[in-house]
């Protein structure tokens, strides 16, 4: 009875065995201590069948079936394991049939009877090529991650959906020594990366792109080594795997102080400019000749009265304004002025308000020249002169009236006083010969010809004060 049981138990584990070699899903090969095959798998069968076209037996020499290029060293690591040695490593062969290259995993392993003693070595084959290829992308993909991370400006940090961080730029690693002037260190909570008084709203922006949205935000900064807060425009984006499984959140962080205070001084500027055209109250205007439009600022509706959608941003529009007396002289201006390629030229006209009168006004403006020396824009400002133009006219009325009265004083009475005059000498003449003459009325007639001589003196001043006058005007502006 114990026998038939040895022998069945015997009989099972022969059994038992094939049914582990059939069921590996590698290559399976055992040989004795001459290198004879004992056993082997079908997958191995097939293998070597297709490889040298032929069947392998049990008693075959193994090495026969082995490239002769890898004999030597197969036959080298067998005589190392039949010594006890387990050997593990990946090589890659050339498939001749296939014509191409495959990688496998080979195990070589010692095999003892029941007392220690070495009988032989197993070999184990396991065609690993597609975890090698995946590994391979892997890698190439871990290379390429890198050269982005390194080339990115921006500061780039991923973090798990436990806010701890994985991956970051070399970038994000400078700020952060920068801003918390610390030594960086990897695998930390997110607010390992914060100063103190950012922490509470940077992690509340990662939390709500960790519910799937997408947070993007201008906002300051404390810098530690500066001592003050620094603009950065950050963004929080939540991460999905394949599967859209939410697996974290990436921070991009850029600086943009330089650019923000830069915006803000800008500003500054406009508003200055703003409030001394406002103060100044002309319309100022700009031109775009590649495109011909015109845009104006407010104060051209307060000068004429257009309200900006009444205003068509043409320059043909502007045209149509121009006092028709006006418009020719005026074209001839401005066309001039960049066929000669002017700087800058200033002209006046008249143009037309919404109420249908005419404005007297100053037009200037500078002419912008591209590396080419061609003219690309126009910038001017227009200036109501309409009271000057008034004022002149009344000074031009004023002199004529000034001319009229001096063409009186000159003509129409110092005539007069020149006939006085000669009568004065007539009755002198004839009676200075009269030695019986009344002294006092010697004394009238001296007298009567010293009036004379000052009235006729007074006539002259006033015309040469009133031709001085004249002369003193400056010219008309044309």
């Amino acid at each position: 009875m114990t026998g038939e049981i040895r022998e069945n138990t015997g009989e099972n584990l022969g059994f038992f065995l094939k049914a582990v070699v059939e069921s590996m899903d590698s290559f399976f090969i055992m040989v004795d201590k001459n290198l004879r095959v004992l056993t082997f798998n079908k997958s191995m069968a097939e293998r070597l069948k297709k490889l040298y076209g032929r069947q392998i037996q049990a008693g075959d020499f193994y090495l026969d079936f082995v490239s002769e290029y890898t004999r030597e060293h197969e036959e080298k690591k067998i005589r190392l394991v039949l010594g006890g040695s387990v050997l593990h490593d990946e090589q890659q062969f050339n498939i001749p049939k296939q014509n191409s290259d495959r990688w496998f995993s080979i195990t070589h392993y010692p095999v003892f009877d029941t007392r220690g003693n070495i009988l032989g070595a197993t070999v184990h084959y396991r065609d690993i090529d597609q975890i090698k290829s995946v590994e391979q992308k892997a890698m190439e993909n871990e290379h390429l991650l890198n050269s982005v991370l390194d080339s990115m400006f921006n500061s780039f940090a991923f973090f798990n959906k436990d806010l701890t961080l994985i991956r970051c730029s070399p970038r994000f690693k400078k700020q952060v020594e920068l801003f918390m002037n610390k030594k960086f260190e990897y695998y930390q909570p997110i607010e390992f990366y914060l100063p103190e008084q950012d922490k509470e709203k940077v992690i509340e922006r990662a939390r709500m792109a960790l519910q799937g949205k997408k947070i993007d935000i201008e906002c300051t900064f404390y810098h530690e080594k500066l001592g003050r807060d620094v603009w950065v425009n950050q963004v929080y984006q939540p991460v999905f795997s394949y599967d859209k499984k939410l697996i974290g959140v990436a921070f991009h962080g850029i600086n943009i102080d330089d650019q923000k205070r830069a915006e803000l001084e800008l500003q500054r500027s406009y508003d200055r400019l703003t409030t001394v055209l406002r103060a100044s109250h002309d319309a100022v205007w700009e031109l775009d000749l590649s495109t011909g439009v015109v845009t104006r600022n407010e104060n051209f509706a307060l000068l004429f009265g257009y309200e900006p959608e009444e205003q068509n941003q043409r320059l043909d529009w502007w045209q149509k304004h121009v006092h028709p007396e006006d418009k020719e002289s005026v074209l001839d201006i401005f066309e001039g002025a960049l066929k000669n390629k002017l700087p800058q030229i200033s002209f006046e006209y008249r143009f037309k308000c919404l109420n249908g009168s005419y404005k007297y006004v100053r037009d200037s403006f500078c002419i912008l020249y591209n590396e080419n020396s061609e003219p690309y824009r126009l910038i001017g400002s227009i200036q109501d002169i309409d009271k000057l133009e008034g004022q002149k006219h009344m000074l031009q009325k004023q002199n004529t009236l000034l001319k009229d009265f001096a063409y009186v004083q000159s003509h129409m009475i110092r005539k007069p006083i020149a006939n006085i005059a000669g009568l004065y000498e007539l009755v002198n003449t004839h009676l200075i010969n009269h030695t019986d003459l009344d002294t006092d009325l010697k004394a009238y007639l001296e007298q009567m010809h010293q009036s004379i001589m000052e009235l006729d003196n007074m006539v002259k001043q006033s015309i040469d004060k009133i031709n001085g006058m004249e002369e003193s005007q400056p010219p008309a502006n044309n």
